[in-house]
């Protein structure tokens, strides 16, 4: 039997490349951002804008998934929940997933969605319940679904039958994941961090150092810019990574350096490091940018665990009913109330 999924806002298919392990995907719907990476990699699906989209040309769509900006829930958005104008493109997945009438519908977020957009996400589930639709909020971590980066983030869902979600897996740590992996394409280090460190050196950087504290522990004598941050220090975010744990999260222009060689990771780690295949084709985007398209996607087997959870529910045969909010974050079954 074939199953059938349509993605709403996969910008540039790290989603889609998970989902379809277990579903053909016909079509997706994008507005722009990762569009031709989307279409470079899954030529199959037929890519649609919002606007142009019409429900009644696919039917017996089983599963609809959608990752809109997290934007109006995260920090990098500062946080505006129902004053970001991004806010519409989380409604216009749910408008356009019910006008599909799937049997089971992902939405993913970052948790804050949840724990500070709970009323906003609670109205979308009265929408599908009023469809007949069970709802169930599950907060996740990656690395218990395949991705080797601790990623915490919130998933609505709405399915018809009681849930049943997968086995967890292993957590894989950066060593593991950069096995047969060979460097290449852009190191993963913006030109100031590179700088500071050819300056400086990597010797006595230990691994899961955080560079932003070690730079300030060994600068002796800091100079600082007009705007009082310290000459030459890197951002918060550059570390060293630790080869014998699960890489931390990844948001986009990062710079990360390698467990054990004297170097930044490059494009190729990164990709590992995201579940990512070594093939998936990001057209030649500059550093920077590739960074942030990476960072803002679901990561692939995080994408493909969702996807087999929602053949699983549409399979289902038990009589198990779980609780309403579910917290998975720590590797285990975690009822949750908030």
């Amino acid at each position: 039997m074939t199953y059938k999924a349509v993605g709403i806002h996969v910008f540039a298919g790290l989603f889609t490349e998970g989902v379809k392990e277990h579903f053909e995907v016909p079509a997706v719907i994008n507005d722009g951002y990762g569009d031709n990476i989307h279409i470079a990699n899954h030529p199959e699906a037929k890519l649609f804008k919002s606007a142009e989209f019409n429900p009644e040309e696919f039917d017996n769509i089983d599963f609809v998934y959608s990752q809109p900006p997290c934007a109006p829930w995260s920090v990098s958005g500062n946080k505006k929940g129902l004053d970001d104008p991004r806010i519409s493109m989380t409604s216009d997945a749910a408008k356009i997933g019910l006008s599909l009438k799937p049997r089971f519908f992902a939405l993913e977020s970052v948790v804050p969605a949840f724990t500070k957009g709970r009323a906003y996400y609670d109205k979308l589930g009265d929408l599908w319940r009023e469809c007949g639709y069970n709802v169930t909020h599950m907060l996740i971590n990656g690395i218990y679904s395949g991705t080797p980066q601790i990623r915490h983030r919130y998933l609505f869902i709405a399915h018809q039958g009681n849930l049943d979600f997968p086995d967890f897996t292993k957590p894989k740590t950066v060593n593991e994941s950069f096995i047969d992996i060979k460097p290449g394409g852009y190191e993963i280090c913006g030109p100031g961090v590179k700088n500071t460190l050819d300056k400086f050196g990597y010797k006595e950087i230990p691994q899961g150092t955080n560079l932003f504290k070690w730079f300030t522990r060994i600068n002796k004598n800091p100079q600082y810019k007009p705007n009082g941050h310290m000459l030459d220090r890197p951002a918060r975010s550059s570390i060293r990574l630790n080869g014998f744990k699960p890489a931390p999260v990844f948001f986009g222009d990062y710079s990360w350096l390698h467990p054990t060689e004297d170097r930044p990771i490059t494009m190729n780690e990164l990709k590992a490091l995201c579940g990512l295949r070594q093939d998936y084709n990001l057209l030649n985007e500059g550093r920077a940018a590739a960074q942030v398209l990476l960072g803002k996607s679901v990561m692939p087997k995080t994408g493909a665990w969702i996807a087999k959870m929602a053949k699983k529910t549409i399979n289902n045969k038990t009589n198990i009913i779980h609780p309403e909010v579910i917290d998975l974050r720590n590797g285990e079954f975690e009822p949750l109330m908030i």
